[in-house]
């Protein structure tokens, strides 16, 4: 009988045969040479929610990971792109594949204890992997890391590795093996350091490290946003806005641009288009000629900006906070074309953190509030998981238990009810003032005397509303 590991649950190894079915066989049923060879992999779905076990009953131990080697960074040979306005907007953007097919449930080992937490989410649709951190302890020298190693095909955990370090992950590279590791302290300048770490089943392989951002002061800087753009390069941004091009196996920064503090830029489907905003603009870059393909200004100054490309690639988002106002901004715009579609202020909502599209009409804003574009609505709130990562249109939400073992679930956002709702909301006669068919008035007293004969003669020339 011949067939591909697949995983194992307590002592049921799965095969799958080369017909593509799989089957289930006692681990004691297989040869000594075979038994060996899958104590080795250490491949283990711990569906019972336990850290990888030794099926022959031996007191094997992972490897204990070699600190990874220091690398120092060199600019003097990075270029420096300055990017400038072309003139017309040329850029196209290009769709997310996502996953060639839906990922499936992944059971998640429990929590250790009510302290321990999941405090990081990778995934990578090429090689269909996702990898969880579990983190018990918040100083650095009692932080303790599970890695969960996630077959998104099978549904399956391929291996759990643990280590001592106060780092998350923040990208997974296409052979879903290398995890991209940032320092996860607290406060600013203690998300500085990128580490590359190789994991397979209980080992960990520290590769290198190095710092991407100091300051002329020697002030180490967060990086705040990476991506891992092909087989040898990466890109990362700085929470003051310094985008680099870098080959990460030799901690090289080949060329970098900067853009404004706080904002943080996106990346399109297929890894070939970078979309960032400096103070005045926002626009579009193309990595291979290292040239801007569309830009265009943005409305007055916003800070904080957190950009999203929709999985069609026919839309940018931008959430930003107003000095002096109590809300955030929301803009869209057409990728074709550059003209912003979506223009609007949204109010009693902390929309902290990372936007992500789930299609072209909704945001998930602060990895927890759904905003309906076309309707200007806060439609729904998710709570209960503690990570999320958007791959395409699909939503990975990541939920740990310490009773219990957790999952990793992969979701079609805004779900069924909450679509529903919206239907129903949106022909709600007091939900919106002005609809078809309803009549309104307007009292244009509180406009200044000069203008009211102006803003009355606007309004009579265009009172048939559509």
């Amino acid at each position: 009988l011949e067939g591909k590991y697949l995983g194992m649950t307590g002592t049921m190894v799965t095969l799958e045969l080369k017909t593509g079915k799989t089957i289930d066989i006692e681990f004691k049923n297989f040869s000594k040479k075979d038994q060996k060879y899958i104590k080795t992999i250490n491949e283990d779905d711990s569906a019972t929610g336990e850290a990888p076990s030794d099926p022959g009953g031996g007191n094997d131990e992972a490897m204990e990971p070699e600190q990874a080697e220091t690398f120092s960074v060199d600019w003097r040979d990075a270029e420096a792109i300055l990017p400038a306005r072309p003139e017309e907007w040329k850029g196209t953007v290009a769709p997310s594949s996502g996953f060639a097919i839906k990922p499936r449930t992944v059971v998640l080992p429990p929590k250790k204890n009510f302290s321990e937490g999941i405090t990081g989410m990778a995934a990578n649709s090429i090689a269909q992997k996702a990898v969880v951190c579990y983190r018990l302890g918040r100083a650095e020298e009692d932080s303790k890391l599970r890695l969960v190693m996630c077959d998104l095909q099978t549904g399956k955990t391929v291996g759990i590795a643990e280590t001592q370090a106060l780092m998350a992950p923040i990208a997974m590279h296409d052979d879903g093996q290398q995890v991209l590791m940032r320092h996860d302290g607290f406060g600013h300048g203690n998300n500085e350091v990128l580490e590359l770490w190789t994991i397979q089943g209980k080992k960990i392989q520290k590769k290198l490290s190095w710092t991407p951002y100091i300051d002329s002061f020697g002030k180490k800087l967060n990086v705040n946003w990476a991506e891992f753009v092909d087989a040898d390069h990466l890109l990362t941004c700085s929470a003051e806005g310094k985008v680099v091009f870098w080959e990460y196996a030799k901690a090289e920064p080949l060329w970098y641009f900067e853009t404004e503090t706080g904002a943080t830029p996106c990346l399109s489907g297929d890894r070939k288009t970078i979309g960032f905003c400096d103070r005045e603009n926002i626009g579009l870059m193309d990595i291979a000629s290292r040239t801007v393909i569309g830009m265009v200004a943005v409305p007055d100054r916003q800070w904080g900006k957190q950009l999203a490309f929709s999985p069609s690639g026919k839309r940018m988002a931008c959430i930003t906070t107003q000095l002096g106002k109590p809300a955030y901004r929301v803009m869209v715009w057409d990728t074709t074309n550059g003209q912003r579609i979506h223009d609007f202020e949204v109010t009693g909502l902390l929309l902290v953190g990372k936007t992500s599209f789930l299609d072209d009409n909704f945001l998930l804003a602060a990895d927890s509030f759904i905003i309906d574009l076309e309707n200007q609505l806060k439609l729904w709130q998710y709570t209960g998981a503690e990570k999320l990562v958007q791959t395409g249109s699909l939503t990975l939400a990541a939920v740990g238990s310490y009773k219990g073992p957790g999952a990793l679930l992969s979701l079609e956002l805004p779900h069924k009810d909450a679509r529903d709702l919206l239907n129903k909301a949106v022909n709600y006669p007091d939900l919106f003032v002005f609809r078809e068919g309803v009549t309104v008035k307007l009292d244009v007293a509180g406009v200044p005397a000069a203008d009211q004969a102006h803003v009355r003669w606007n309004l009579e020339m265009h009172k048939e509303i559509t």
